[in-house]
Order: C-alpha cells, then structure tokens, then sequence
C-alpha cells in the first residue's frame, strides 16, 4: 500500500462512512490473519482450525506474551530472522535507529512489566505508526517545537536502551547533528533532584517523558524547585491518567499536554485529539477492553486487560495480544466530532511509592531490572513506610546472595539519591504477590495502606 494512500485514509477517516471503514478494517485482517497462516509456523498451528475467510474476532486465540516469547522464531513470519542476531544487533549501541537486516525497525519493551521483549516491525508498519504521529498526534503542533535547530527538546528515556523513545531519540540526535546541544537525553534513573537541576538549566520548550515521572516534575514544578515554562508536553509508553494530565496542567501554564498511548508491541494505540482525550487508531488498530473471562466489557465499564490487534506488522503478527491495562471505553462521543473509539486509559499493574514524602514512580524501579538478568518475576513491595522489600522468582542457576547484593546498591544509589536516606532495602522470603483485581502481578506496588492499621497498633 503506497504511503500517500496510508496518509490519505488517515486524514480522511472521520469524513469516511463508518461501514466503509469497518469493511477496510475486517478486510485487513483477513489478510492479516491468511499471511500469519501461511508464514508463521507457531500461529499457523494456533489458527489451524481457523477459516480465514469466515471467522469472527473473538473465535481467535488470546496471544500471550511469555508464550510468544518462548515461541519468537516459529513466531515471525521471516524465517531468516533469528533471535539470538537480533539480540547481538541490539547489544551494540551503534545499531540503534539502524535497520536490522537491511529492512526491519528493531524495538524492545520498556520492561516496566516483565522481562524486555523483542518486536520486529516491518516497513507498512513503520509508515502507518508514522503516519499516525505526524497527522493524528502533531498535526496540530506547530513543526518549530520537534526542530532541535529551533527550540530545545528535554526527553526523558531509558538510555541505552533499544525501547522505541531512546531509538526516537538517537535519530532526531543524528537528524540535526549540528544542533545536538538543544537536545538533551535524561535517564529514568536520574534523582529527581539531578533532573529537576539539568531541566532547569535547559529550559526546554518541549518535554517528553513517561507518565509516572512526568507527574513528579509537576509536583517539583507547583512547589517551586522545578522552574520551566516548556509549550509542549508529550507523554508516551506509559499511562497518563487524568490526575496526572491535572497536574501537569496547573503546573505548566499555555502548555500542550499530548499523550500517546502506545505500546512497542502495537505501535500508536491511540491519540489524544484536540479536546484532550485518547482515541483509538482503529483503522489499522483493533482494541477490545476485556474482563477476567476476555469478555467484552460494556460501556463506561473498566477492563481487567486489553486485546490490540495491529494489523499493520506482517513480520511479528500481533493478533489479540495482551496488555495488563485497565481500559475504560466511553459511551458518549467525544465534542472533537472524530468517529474513532474513545477510551479512558486507567493504567497499568504498577504504583507509585512515598518514602519520606518524596514520590518515585515506578519505571525507576523497572528500568533498573532490565539489565539485572537472573529472576524469573520480580516485585517491589512498599510494606511500611520506609521499609522496600524486594520478591522474587529465582532460576536454579542464580546465586540468590550475589544478585541482591548488586541490586542493594544500585536500589540503594537511587534511594539516596532521591532523598530517601532512612529506607530499608530488604530481600524478601515471600514470593511476588498477584493484585486482588484480576490476579495480575505488580511490578511495583505500594502496601502501605493496607499496612497502615496494623502499624499502628
């Protein structure tokens, strides 16, 4: 499909009757669906009972990530791509932004939920995500405020980290070589101190990030120690709640707040329009808010998960794959006019935790695991109100002793870092615990509260 005519259906979508729309979309399934068939052995299985040419959604399996993982190989459709060649292409930080066997973007998770994993998108795929930032998310943003050779740009990233905001990053620095001193990279992992420091002597006027950390720089910016007036803020890869989007609007005065609501396994999800709220990029994404059972939930009812089905990746088919986000969909339309889904985005499984009255998102935490191999599950438990403990599922071949010994002292870096100078960093003997809601397992997670009462005593 040329990319004028991707572009084209793009700006058209809404002023397109909506049965003409659902009519491309089922159609791009099929196709979707009759290629994954043919090319890939592992779904070539799971379909096998599957008509390609009558069938309905929810007759096709739920994909699940640890499964797919186990399977990448006989997973893509590409049998030249082997994942041991994409894990030594993405070793070398010389080989970000660049393409992995001559054709293929190269992505991983952030890992704020599991274990990074690698998704290979192809090149329909890299011109649909694309044209969807351009018109849906920036079409409205004047261009100066992307241009590093007109206005500063803050992003704050995993740093070395093959996750689509860093490898954003490395090409916007390689576009404008010449102006590399107006873009300025912050880790995940920085104290907050030390970010609110460098931004302040930055002064972007644009500022990208993740949510979680996002909402602390509003915080640090009401209380006075953070001291920028950017025009633009754009949150991706995680959540923005409404208590966030709240925040960062009465801390930044006149500024944009944009939220992409993406994942590297589906691409751009979903877009705020210019009213403020996320619509689904269901022309070429299909987004089902699922209950415990993968029932559709009704209207205005809050998912247990979600299923996204990309139907622009034919190298790595994402069909019906799961995400661990509680996704409201709205009942009424939105005042923007646009027919596309409206959803409210309620999160992922993690928390925030407070020592010592100073916030630290969870990606801080997560972001530290991604290079820590050596567990099978994690969590981090906020038990008392300066007590961290560490859960975690262990290999055999682990030595237990060695692995939280190195984890102390960068847990402990941070702490210290932050402020938090009177927290005890423990090794726990129980083991990760699932949420009450929907079984699943926190990455991060705050007990205090449910604590509290007996701390009292």
């Amino acid at each position: 499909m040329p990319e004028s005519e991707i572009i084209r259906e793009i700006e058209v979508f809404d002023a397109t009757p909506r049965v003409v729309s659902l009519e491309r979309r089922a159609n791009r399934l099929k196709q979707l669906l009759l290629h994954a068939k043919e090319h890939s052995p592992y779904l070539s299985k799971l379909y096998r009972d599957i008509d390609p040419e009558n069938f309905t959604l929810n007759e096709l399996p739920v994909q699940e990530r640890a499964i797919l993982e186990q399977n990448f190989e006989e997973w893509v459709t590409d049998p030249a791509i082997r994942k041991d060649d994409a894990k030594a292409f993405l070793s070398n930080p010389e080989n970000m932004a660049t393409p992995f066997m001559g054709k293929y973007s190269l992505v991983t998770t952030s890992g704020t939920s599991d274990a990074p994993l690698i998704v290979v998108r192809d090149k329909l795929h890299q011109e649909v995500h694309q044209a969807f930032r351009l018109k849906r998310l920036l079409g409205r943003i004047p261009p100066e405020l992307f241009r590093p050779d007109c206005n500063r740009i803050a992003i704050i990233l995993l740093k070395n980290a093959p996750s689509a905001n860093y490898i954003s990053y490395v090409k916007l620095k390689r576009l404008f070589p010449e102006k590399s001193e107006n873009i300025l990279g912050l880790s995940t992992i920085e104290p907050i101190p030390e970010l609110v420091r460098k931004l302040n002597e930055f002064q972007p006027a644009t500022l990208c990030g993740y949510s979680s950390l996002l909402g602390v720089l509003a915080l640090e910016q009401i209380h006075g120690r953070l001291q920028i007036a950017p025009s633009l803020i754009l949150s991706s890869a995680e959540q923005l709640t409404e208590a966030t989007i709240a925040a960062l609007r009465n801390a930044f005065e006149n500024c944009t707040v944009l939220n992409d609501y993406c994942a590297a396994e589906g691409g751009e999800i979903a877009m705020t329009c210019p009213c403020g709220k996320l619509h689904v990029n269901e022309d070429w994404i299909i987004l089902e808010p699922v209950d415990e059972e993968d029932r559709p939930v009704c209207p205005m009812e809050i998912s247990d998960s979600v299923l996204v089905t990309d139907l622009s990746n034919f190298v790595q088919p994402i069909i019906r794959y799961r995400l661990d986000d509680r996704v409201q969909p709205m009942s009424k339309p939105c005042r923007c006019g646009s027919k596309r889904q409206l959803i409210t985005v309620h999160g992922r499984e993690s928390d925030v935790v407070i020592f010592e009255n100073i916030l630290l998102p969870s990606i801080v935490f997560t972001t530290l695991m991604n290079d820590m191999p050596g567990v099978l599950s994690y969590q981090f438990a906020q038990t008392q109100r300066n007590r961290l403990e560490f859960r975690a599922v262990y290999p055999d071949e682990t030595d237990r002793t060695a692995f939280f010994n190195a984890l102390n002292e960068r847990v402990s870096h941070i702490l210290r870092g932050n402020g938090c100078t009177h927290v005890q960093f423990v090794a726990s003997d129980t083991l990760p615990k699932s949420s009450a809601r929907g079984g699943k397992l926190k990455s991060v997670t705050s007990e205090i509260w449910q604590n509290f009462a007996e701390e009292e005593e």
